[in-house]
């Protein structure tokens, strides 16, 4: 066999001397390479995850905040309806309080003034009613019957007795003499027995 080198088989056997050299280097810049692109690929991943994480605990954080507000703007609307409802049920109360104090007042009122009305009628009635006065100070003369009937109804010496008593001082010298001496302003009868102890004093005899 004939192994004298020739060009052509001497430039194949460099290029594939060459070739064995540089396949290590090609193999490590490939591997290095794939790894660069895995190590990049990771990162990539990893900061799309915590993005991801932070968007979703940001979107967390804001529905939790939201939904605070939102109790506690529910819990201020409850207690305003509670304080109005409140309110109003104190305004109510005062109001029917107030309303029942002027309606008692106002029976009171009435009521004093029925009272009244009822008692300045019944005085008019009493006074219309009662009889009049004993004539104050010395009939004038010849006015003993006037004083027989002023001290007769003072008295409340009615019927049969009253008219005989009547005519018998209408009739009777001393009782005519007592109306005398009272109309001087020597005496004061306040009642029948005085004037009947003053006849009898002056000479009378019985009535009749």
């Amino acid at each position: 066999m004939d192994n004298t080198n020739t060009p052509t088989s001497t430039s194949q056997l460099a290029l594939q001397a060459a070739s064995s050299q540089a396949q290590p280097t090609l193999d490590a810049a490939a591997e290095k390479a794939a790894a660069e692109k895995a190590a990049a690929e990771k990162a990539a991943a990893e900061k799309a995850a915590a993005e991801k994480a932070a968007a979703e605990k940001a979107a967390a954080e804001k529905a939790a905040a939201e939904k605070a507000a939102a109790e506690k703007a529910a819990a201020e609307k409850a207690a305003a309806e509670k304080a109005a409802a409140e309110k109003a049920a104190a305004e109510k109360a005062a109001a029917e309080k107030a309303a029942a104090d002027k309606a008692a007042a106002d029976k009171a009122a009435a009521d004093k003034a029925a009272a009244d009305k009822a008692a300045a009628d019944k005085a008019a009635a009493d006074k219309a009613a009662k009889p009049p006065r004993a004539r104050r100070g010395p009939p004038a003369d010849g006015g003993e019957e006037e004083r027989v009937d002023a001290i007769l109804s003072t008295s409340k010496l009615l019927g049969a007795g009253g008219e005989r008593l009547r005519r018998g001082m209408a009739v009777s010298v001393p009782k005519r003499r007592a109306f005398a001496l009272e109309r001087s302003g020597k005496i004061r009868f306040g009642s029948v027995e005085e004037v009947e102890r003053a006849a009898t004093r002056l000479g009378s005899a019985r009535i009749g």
